[in-house]
């Protein structure tokens, strides 16, 4: 099974999640409304570990992001969108 590269859970869910390159990664609320996934935006976020083959770059990653905000979403990303969020948060 490989990433769907959507908001899994919480806030934003079902929202696709778009970008991955230079640092690029956002959820995107519509046509023209996206949230950066970046250092200005996010307060944390956290690989989630004991996911059967979630932590597989194959398989893709579940991210647990804390926005700045207060909310809070479950992401199913592919690695190059994981990698863009690392770098952006940097």
């Amino acid at each position: 099974m490989s990433a769907k590269n959507r908001v899994a859970n919480g806030d934003y869910a079902g929202s696709l999640v778009v970008g991955g390159g230079a640092a690029n990664a956002a959820i995107s609320l519509g046509m023209f409304k996206k949230i950066n996934l970046n250092s200005l935006t996010v307060e944390s976020y956290e690989v989630l570990g004991g996911v059967a083959g979630a932590n597989n770059p194959k398989n893709g990653y579940q991210v647990s992001v804390t926005f700045k905000d207060g909310k809070k979403s479950l992401l199913d990303i592919d690695e190059k969108l994981y990698k863009a969020i690392v770098q952006a948060c940097f």
